[in-house]
Parts: structure tokens; sequence; C-alpha cells
């Protein structure tokens, strides 16, 4: 796994592993609802180059995630119902990412239309009285 790019998941399984993956469970599972979160929270660690920083490499792009490194990091533990919530609102923006893109997309071609029409009209290609009058 590319920790560091993150790439971390929730396993729903026990069983064997390489040396390559960290399996971590909480010190107590009353304070966790939510795996999910925690894997969320790991993640964005990884988009903001976090576990990057805390993982020695000994060439670029391979850097060795291991536990007795990580161990002494502190992660955020808001109470379970706060957990489930955090992840839920997650879900959603993950599942909007797509149509806000599309969206940005949309408004860039009409800004794009908009410039086209104003350069026409200026340099005399588009006859902007006619237009009105229609």
């Amino acid at each position: 796994m590319d920790a560091f790019a993150g790439a971390i998941g929730v396993s729903e399984s026990t069983g064997k592993c390489s040396p390559e993956y960290v399996v971590c469970e909480p010190r107590d599972a009353r304070m966790v609802t939510s795996m999910e979160y925690f894997a969320r929270v790991l993640r964005e660690m990884a988009k903001q180059g976090f576990i990057f920083v805390i993982c020695p490499s000994v060439r670029e792009r391979a850097p060795r995630f291991r536990f007795a490194t990580f161990k002494d990091v502190l992660l955020p533990v808001p109470p379970p119902s706060e957990q489930k919530q955090i992840d839920g609102y997650l879900t959603v923006l993950a599942q909007a990412a797509p149509l806000v893109e599309r969206l940005k997309a949309q408004v860039e071609r009409l800004r794009e239309y908009r410039q086209a029409l104003i350069t026409a009209a200026v340099t005399g290609k588009l006859d902007v009285t006619k237009e009105a009058a229609a």
C-alpha cells in the first residue's frame, strides 16, 4: 500500500498480510463507531503530506510506513456519534465531487462563450442592435 499517497483502507476480515501493511485497532473500541472515519483521517493526513514526512525513505516515492514511527501520532477522536456524522458528511461530499467538477467545467465554458460574444460584438462581427430588436 502507498500510505503516503492515501491508499489506506478498512478491512472487514482478519487474516495474514505482508510486512508492507500496518494493521491497527483502536485502544478503546467504545470510542470508535466508524473505522471508516479513521481511514478518512489517515487519507487526509496522506494528502497533506504528513505521512510522507513521518516515514523515512531510501528512494523517492518509496517511504517505509512503520508502526514504530506511527504509534505516537495522535489522531482526533471525536465522540462516536460525531464520527458517524463526519463520515456521512464526507461520503456525501465525495459523491458530489464529480458533479461539482462538471459544474465548474460548464461555468468555464459559459465564461468562454460570454467572452466570445463580447469580442464578436466589439469587433463588429455581431450586430447587437439587430439582436436586441429580436
